[in-house]
């Protein structure tokens, strides 16, 4: 484990703004931590604290992250998640930031995004928005127009980036799109559950702007 943090994050030594070091630790009903073959063998927290430490030796300069998904729409992962930053920093483990995916759907109340991302900030560490995009495919939404789709879309990408942009200015470490158009979406291709009518991103198949991304022009314009 050490020899790959090393290898990946050594070879781009000063070159990254920062690493995600350890990615989704929080089981998705928010009931505890993840099992893993990491936790099995170095322990269930102790893995996290190794993973940051040779993280820190590989890019000294480089912000360490701790990333995970579903952290607007499930008060209880977010809840547990925030625990563990909390442990981890009382133990000196250099998290110093946190990162959450938001990977969202049409059927989600836009009003969880600021809420969620005003108190992942209460923990006083920059907040990175690590992989956005906004999915068509939520229950009770199939039979919606192409258009009111796009609305609902447009809206959710307005939310995160206005909950972002009201951060202070030094909890903002960066806003990351999860692709740039529909047609190279993950979420199209993945093998279990993709879909390839699913339009999650700002641009459409021919690369062509749609509401979500004038909606997060709109919000960076303001901010």
């Amino acid at each position: 484990m050490r020899n790959y943090i090393q290898a990946i994050a050594g070879r781009y030594r000063g070159q990254a703004v920062s690493w995600d070091v350890v990615n989704e630790p929080i089981r998705d009903d928010g009931a505890g931590l993840r099992d893993c073959l990491f936790s099995r063998n170095l322990g269930q927290e102790d893995y996290i604290a190794h993973a940051f430490a040779w993280a820190r030796e590989a890019d000294p300069a480089a912000v360490l992250v701790l990333n995970d998904y579903d952290l607007e729409r499930t008060p209880g992962k977010r809840w547990t998640f925030m625990r563990l930053v909390e442990r981890l920093l009382k133990r000196g483990v250099p998290v110093q930031a946190l990162g959450t995916q938001s990977h969202l759907d049409i059927g989600m109340d836009p009003a969880l995004c600021r809420p969620a991302m005003q108190e992942l900030a209460t923990l006083g560490l920059p907040i990175r928005v690590s992989e956005l995009d906004v999915s068509f495919q939520a229950p009770g939404r199939e039979f919606l127009s192409p258009a009111k789709k796009l609305g609902l879309q447009a809206r959710l990408y307005a939310e995160v980036a206005g909950g972002f942009l009201e951060l202070p200015r030094h909890q903002q470490l960066a806003f990351v799109v999860w692709g740039l158009d529909d047609k190279r979406s993950w979420l199209r291709y993945r093998t279990s559950g993709g879909d390839p009518s699913d339009r999650p991103c700002p641009f459409d198949d021919e690369e062509r702007p749609k509401p979500a991304f004038f909606a997060l022009a709109d919000a960076f314009s303001r901010g």
